[in-house]
């Protein structure tokens, strides 16, 4: 298997200047050879990818093994960046094909649908394992509220909120049009009020 430390050794074999340290700058040194703004961009990416799984409902081995194999691809695509100050909504992207394509792998190996209350992932809306973080009351609802609607309005969320990417971006990693992106989070964020007002009355809206 090869493994991202092998990667990442092949894919920096020489050093630029240290100088710039933004996300973009440290994209354009890690393409020239940088090997510490590889290093330092791959653990900038590994919180956002991480993050990305745990709220689209990703148990944590799961989520490592995916984590993992996004970061081999960002390693092997980063060459291919045109735009080093898109970074952000590129390793999205990959992230989410990632996701999917895992999702649709499992899915094709069961017939039944598994319920949020036989979800073995529900007891992770407890505590995010990653971070040792216990949730408060008031967030397990969010949780709840946003693992209870479909994933399809689930993701819009997850993407819209934890990733600060504007309108045309999240087209773009969504790969539909600005319209349809601010139809569908429309309907998101109805659905997920909807779904918080039944299980946390007085909780956030």
């Amino acid at each position: 298997m090869v493994t991202l430390r092998r990667l990442m050794t092949r894919a920096t074999t020489a050093s630029a200047p240290a100088q710039d340290v933004s996300l973009p700058g440290m994209v354009l040194r890690a393409q020239a050879g940088d090997r510490v703004a590889l290093n330092a961009l791959i653990e900038q990416m590994y919180p956002l990818i991480r993050r990305h799984l745990m709220l689209m409902r990703c148990d944590p081995d799961l989520r490592d093994e995916i984590t993992q194999v996004v970061a081999e691809k960002m390693v092997r695509r980063l060459a291919s960046v045109r735009q080093p100050d898109s970074i952000v909504p590129w390793m999205i992207g990959i992230t989410r094909n990632g996701y999917r394509a895992e999702m649709n792998r499992r899915s094709r190996e069961r017939s039944a649908h598994i319920s949020l209350d036989d979800d073995p992932a529900t007891e992770h809306l407890l505590t995010d394992r990653w971070h040792g973080t216990e949730l408060t009351e008031s967030s397990i609802s969010i949780q709840q509220a946003l693992h209870s609607i479909a994933p399809i309005y689930r993701e819009v969320l997850v993407l819209s909120s934890s990733n600060d990417l504007t309108v045309a971006e999240l087209a773009g990693v969504l790969d539909i049009s600005t319209a349809a992106t601010y139809q569908r989070l429309a309907r998101a964020l109805h659905e997920f009020r909807e779904r918080l007002s039944l299980l946390d009355p007085n909780g956030p809206t």
